[in-house]
């Protein structure tokens, strides 16, 4: 079977050159697209809110995270780091009627210092690792459940090419490219965008309160032939200066550890792995010294509310909500597998980390719900005792 790297002329393999050509224009392109928002204003920046959180469903839409076949799966894993970042910034969103909704005015720029990493995207005819690679699957399930909600579309660009299996195949994709190609939508009516991540999934709602009958749209809007490309990752040009190879994740489990109980220390001792990360815990391997430092100060800040006589699970929280924070700041694009303390799981949560990853639950104490239940029981049951208030959690953890 030929490849797609024998089918390219060598005149035109991707160059250094014709790089740094593509990279003046698309920085021309992004003043311009600059400029123009001055000159007719930006699009409003939109704050996520409660309101239609119980509104009626418009559209959904539900889509894999790891394509059958994938050669290069870091570059997978590196896509899920970037949509688990962009998630942060897009669930929750409310936007009012004839509000603007902007992807890259609400996401910002997708860059390495912000955490976003190396994913798949299509450049030039071929396929190539870029920072914030894999956005576009993000706003392709956005721009269709748009669609299917009967959204008006102000801005929406095609694929320059069709990838077999996609979604542009049916003329139902929406590229972006910061910041000039760009997904924008507004509606005669208050809208609601929910986006979730789990081990395998992608899942994108659109909920709004209005009761009108609305048209439904077909699902196949057009078809475009799908056409081969160059992928960095197994194009045999090696001669490129773009090619990469193809590269496979180390499969492993990375252990998030508030305390050193003796029950997780055996436990971790059965399960003794070279190839694991384990944060967390004096002595712990692959851990950076911001970690052990911030480890420290989750101490002191424990020792300090204790000399307070603040409660102890006010004092236990506040302790392991800082460390949680450290911990996730050391968590890279392949740690896809967590055995996480019971302890941190809230924070994890609340903080997006546990999207796109397994995780499985090193457990201390009852979960969260049942510890209340009994408290109100006993607060029943003795209703003069005042201690029993020090022990309920807030809503928002009990939630988490």
């Amino acid at each position: 079977m030929q490849s797609v790297s024998d089918t390219l002329d060598r005149d035109d393999q991707p160059s250094r050159w014709s790089s740094l050509v593509f990279e003046c224009k698309a920085w021309g392109l992004r003043l311009r697209r600059m400029a123009l928002d001055f000159w007719r204003g930006r699009p409003a920046r939109h704050a996520p809110a409660s309101a239609l959180a119980a509104a009626g469903i418009l559209a959904e839409f539900e889509g894999h995270l790891w394509p059958k076949d994938e050669a290069d799966q870091t570059l997978v894993a590196g896509k899920i780091q970037n949509l688990r970042l962009a998630v942060r910034n897009l669930n929750g969103l409310e936007i009012p009627a004839d509000g603007i909704f902007s992807f890259w005015r609400q996401l910002g720029r997708a860059s390495a210092s912000r955490g976003f990493v190396a994913g798949r995207e299509l450049r030039e005819g071929c396929i190539v690792p870029a920072t914030g690679g894999g956005l576009c699957q993000l706003s392709n399930a956005i721009y269709d459940s748009a669609v299917r909600a009967g959204l008006d579309v102000v801005e929406r660009h095609r694929h320059s090419r069709a990838l077999p299996g996609s979604l542009a195949e049916r003329d139902r994709d929406a590229t972006v490219f910061w910041n000039y190609v760009d997904l924008r939508l507004r509606a005669p009516f208050a809208w609601r965008l929910e986006v979730h991540m789990d081990e395998a999934y992608l899942r994108v709602r659109i909920r709004s309160a209005r009761q009108e009958d609305r048209a439904t749209l077909p699902l196949h809007l057009g078809v475009r032939e799908a056409t081969d490309v160059g992928d960095c990752s197994t194009c045999e040009e090696r001669a490129c200066y773009r090619h990469i190879g193809t590269r496979q994740l180390s499969p492993h489990r990375t252990w998030l550890i508030d305390e050193q109980w003796p029950e997780f220390m055996t436990y971790l001792d059965e399960h003794r792995d070279a190839s694991r990360r384990t944060l967390g815990i004096a002595g712990a391997n692959h851990e950076s010294i911001g970690t052990r430092c911030a480890r420290g100060l989750a101490w002191l800040r424990w020792r300090i509310a204790i000399w307070r006589k603040l409660p102890i699970p006010q004092a236990r929280n506040g302790r392991s909500q800082m460390l949680a924070k450290a911990l996730a700041s050391q968590l890279h694009a392949d740690d896809l597998h967590l055995v996480v303390a019971q302890s941190l799981l809230p924070y994890l949560w609340q903080a997006g980390e546990l999207a796109g990853r397994r995780y499985d639950v090193l457990m201390s104490a009852l979960p969260m719900t049942a510890i209340q239940r009994r408290l109100d029981d006993a607060a029943n049951r003795h209703p003069g005792s005042a201690t029993l208030r020090d022990f309920r959690a807030p809503d928002w953890l009990i939630a988490a």
